[in-house]
């Protein structure tokens, strides 16, 4: 049975899939027990007459060969026990052709607690590993600083670790893109892990095929995922020269001006003014037609955009006057209002937290999902809807999380349905927009090219975009999608989640011109020949994407997200705190940094996000830092997610939330507060002031507690060491700054502890890397 192969959104997140993700209907499972013998498991996901057998698929690589081959290929597993090893078709996502896998899971020992969740994949054809996910967790303090392995060292392990296990590959054809996901775990505690995203040529040019890898500082390969199987790629002589296409898009290339959010913290701090380009402008030039292929890969005759005011329908979204949350019976009756759910999907799950995307939002989320896995896939076909628990807008609506086997659709078509023309599922576009988002008449407009229908064969839908406006100028990164299907029936919808419109107070009008902003970023651009792909995407009933021959935009690193433009200013400004492919030449080094006596221990900080530059490119080395900041740091330091590591964040309801250690829900440091609670790190109880500035010996003792030698300071409290301090007696707690000492974490000054004496983020800075350095060196974990 061939499953339908579906394509994200991205070459790059699909790399970086872990192995077990990877779900399929026709297997046979095969567990070995610690005593050697082999049996069946329980309950495969799907069995029947084409089951699969190693014996009738003729496969050359029995189970024993693979298991022997993956400990060749991978030396780390060597001493491993197999938990059980399933031979299974491959689902790559975009693969032309189906074969046959080694799916295996290890432990490190005899037991079922020596399950360490490494998992392999193996081609059972040839023999080549295709995913490979290792959990090193057993080595959680072993000592990391200074690396063994340096990022130049660590790359030379993976190149040649990528040699063995695809033998055939050329290494010249392969390359390393540098703006992708290439970068060192931000985590400071705990293993240092490098990550590499390596493309690889096909007929001379970039493809789709890639390798992406982690390996530690160690030399531990902790991942690998290989996509160069079964893609058929069309000759790379374009018919379209790239001077053609140069001319093209730079007669092409447009920026608009924009209302940005400026984020911190995800907490909109203010607006700019910026100039942006225009998506159509950077999309990718067919090298075979010469016309512009959307993201989805569908050809535009134009990139002439237009912004159509939308007109009000009789039915408009009317929000919930009570202020009581809705129930999940309400949100449930909001969702059928506008949606019909799929026969045969009952509801299995209603939430109600806060949303992913706005914090400050309850929601209520809900999922309908058969009682059966779908047959080609592996897994309950689901229909999920979010639902503001207060107004009770519908905030996402998806007919199928999944997508669907090849030749399945959600609805069936109804008795005497009509199929929407042009012009009527514009109407019907108009009529769900008002019916869901509030006011839409007055703040949206619909974005549209030039000749577009909106309407995609392959998916069988109506896809349309709308952006908000303010002051008649769009808001960034504010679209609402809504689809339905050819007889006006709601599959998708997503409500943009843009907050604090309040705080837009600039005026319309910008003092960068138009022709510089284009000049600037023209300079940021170039075209790249290669490989791309358009369909297969969820919700299609097509099984393959196709593989297209493109001039693509290359913008050399440039993070366009993560920075824009100032209309006012024109200057760069960097409008968010997180960024996804590098900064190069847009965000200047620290100004204050070069020479500073703590310079590489700032400089790791700040590659580790946990210290940030201030708006003007400095990072302030001798500031004093307060409590609050201290604790930021030193959380940040060990889990850079740590608000999604606490208890009450698990699916917890915000409105349960209780104060700690003195601390309001409401506080910006409350997550950091709840994370070292947690972690015995304060006193629940205590009352903390986070706003004070903190003082050497507090340090001291906050440190005896993270290191978990809070209790053992009791016998330090005379120890001789603090004797050789002039101002010996001014220090409360003894035992702390002991340990302190002993543990080379902090020194004295001039003859003295000073401690009331404040502390520079310089200091801790430097106290936190020599922490780092105690890893494997202490018998209490410091790492979290």
């Amino acid at each position: 049975m061939k499953t339908r192969k579906m394509a994200l959104l991205t070459v790059i997140a699909l790399s970086l899939m872990l192995p077990q993700g990877l779900a399929s209907a026709n297997t046979v499972t095969v567990t070995t027990n610690a005593s050697g013998s082999s049996s069946q498991m329980d309950a495969p996901l799907y069995t029947g007459d084409d089951s699969i057998t190693a014996e009738s698929e003729n496969v050359k690589f029995s189970k024993d060969q693979a298991i022997a081959k993956i400990k060749e290929l991978v030396p780390s597993l060597k001493n491993a026990k197999v938990e059980y090893a399933q031979l299974r078709e491959n689902d790559t996502y975009m693969s032309n052709d189906s074969f046959l896998i080694w799916d295996i899971q290890w432990r490190n020992g005899d037991s079922y607690r020596d399950y360490n969740g490494t998992s392999t994949q193996l081609n059972a054809n040839t023999g080549e590993l295709i995913n490979l996910y290792a959990n090193f967790s057993s080595q959680e303090d072993a000592s990391y600083y200074p690396p063994k392995l340096s990022r130049e060292e660590a790359k030379e392990q993976a190149i040649k670790f990528i040699s063995k296990v695809l033998p055939s590959l050329k290494i010249t054809n392969l390359h390393l893109q540098d703006q992708y996901w290439n970068s060192t775990s931000t985590a400071l505690f705990g293993p240092i892990q490098y990550s590499y995203f390596f493309t690889l040529n096909r007929n001379g040019i970039p493809s789709l095929d890639n390798v992406s890898m982690t390996i530690d500082s160690n030399g531990n390969i902790t991942q690998y995922s290989s996509i160069a199987e079964g893609l058929e790629y069309p000759s790379a002589t374009p018919k379209i020269s790239k001077s053609a296409a140069e001319k093209k898009f730079n007669n092409e290339f447009n920026v608009e001006l924009y209302y940005v959010p400026v984020i911190k913290k995800e907490v909109v701090q203010e607006w700019i003014l910026g100039w942006r380009p225009s998506d159509e402008s950077l999309y990718a030039i067919d090298a075979i037609t010469g016309k512009r292929l959307n993201y989805s890969g569908e050809s535009l005759s134009s990139t002439k955009n237009e912004k159509i005011a939308v007109p009000k329908s009789k039915s408009v979204f009317q929000p919930r006057t009570e202020n009581t949350e809705m129930t999940s019976k309400e949100a449930v009756e909001t969702i059928k209002k506008v949606a019909v759910i799929p026969s045969g999907r009952s509801l299995s799950s209603q939430t109600i937290g806060k949303d992913y995307n706005d914090s400050k939002r309850k929601v209520w989320r809900l999922l309908w999902q058969e009682d059966t896995p779908n047959i080609g896939q592996g897994y309950p076909l689901q229909t999920e809807g979010v639902v503001d628990a207060v107004t009770g807008q519908i905030l996402d609506y998806r007919i199928e999380n999944y997508g669907l086997s090849e030749g399945q659709e959600s609805l069936p078509a109804p008795v005497k349905g009509t199929p929407l023309t042009k012009e009527t599922a514009k109407q019907k576009a108009y009529e769900f927009i008002n019916s869901l988002y509030p006011d839409a008449s007055s703040k949206l407009k619909l974005l549209e090219f030039s000749g577009e229908d909106h309407y995609s064969k392959e998916s069988g839908q109506y896809s349309y975009q709308f952006g908000l406006f303010v002051n008649d100028v769009p808001v960034s990164n504010a679209l609402t999608s809504v689809n339905f299907d050819k007889y006006g029936r709601l599959t998708n919808y997503y409500a943009d989640r843009i907050t604090a419109l309040d705080k837009i107070t600039l005026s319309p009008v910008a003092s960068v011109t138009k022709e510089t902003a284009l000049q600037t970023y023209s300079s940021l651009f170039k075209l790249d020949l290669k490989y791309s792909y358009s369909g297969g995407y969820y919700n299609s009933a097509s099984s393959v994407p196709e593989i297209k021959l493109v001039y693509e935009v290359n913008t050399e690193g440039q993070d366009l997200y993560s920075n824009v433009l100032d209309a006012n200013t024109g200057k760069w400004v960097k409008v968010n705190d997180y960024s996804v492919y590098g900064n190069k030449g847009i965000i200047a080094d620290a100004v204050d940094l070069k020479g500073h006596w703590a310079e590489k221990d700032l400089t790791t900080l700040i590659e580790h996000k946990i210290i940030e530059l201030d708006e003007e490119s400095r990072i302030n080395p001798d500031k004093q830092v307060t409590l609050g900041e201290w604790l930021t740091m030193m959380v940040k330091a060990v889990a850079p997610y740590y608000s999604s590591y606490t208890s009450y964040s698990y699916g917890g309801d915000e409105s349960d939330k209780k104060p700690i250690a003195g601390v309001a829900p409401d506080n910006t440091y409350y997550d950091v507060v709840g994370f070292a609670a947690e972690r015995k790190w304060i006193d629940w109880n205590q009352t903390l002031e986070l706003e004070d500035k903190l003082t050497r010996e507090q340090l001291a003792v906050s440190l005896a507690s993270i290191v978990n030698y809070d209790k053992f300071t009791s016998f330090l409290n005379q120890d001789a060491s603090l004797n050789q301090f002039s101002d010996t007696t001014s220090i409360q707690n003894r035992g702390a700054v002991a340990l302190s000492l002993k543990l080379g974490l902090l020194q004295g000054q001039n003859g003295q502890i000073n401690p009331k004496g404040n502390v520079t983020r310089a200091d801790a800075a430097t106290i936190i890397m020599n922490l780092v350095k105690l890893q494997g060196k202490m018998d209490q974990v410091i790492s979290q």
